[in-house]
């Protein structure tokens, strides 16, 4: 699994940051996704900076975007 993070730089500038990249154990289920992404936010100290997710058309990232939202 591969988080990248787009924001603004204080300068205004837009900036790229790879958070993470790693094989995600066990059944790429919405909850695991959602477990391992929830784990990244929150060390980055990010979880209430987040406004956009954006992946392809999978089911399971519907139930992973369900998982994140409770």
């Amino acid at each position: 699994m591969g988080i990248v993070a787009h924001y603004i730089a204080k300068t205004g500038a837009l900036r790229q940051s790879v958070l993470l990249l790693r094989e995600l154990k066990g059944q790429h289920t919405g909850a695991n996704q959602a477990g391992l992404i929830f784990s990244v936010l929150k060390e980055y100290s990010i979880l209430l900076k987040v406004g956009y997710f954006i992946m392809d058309n999978a089911s399971n990232n519907d139930t992973m975007i369900e998982e994140l939202s409770t």
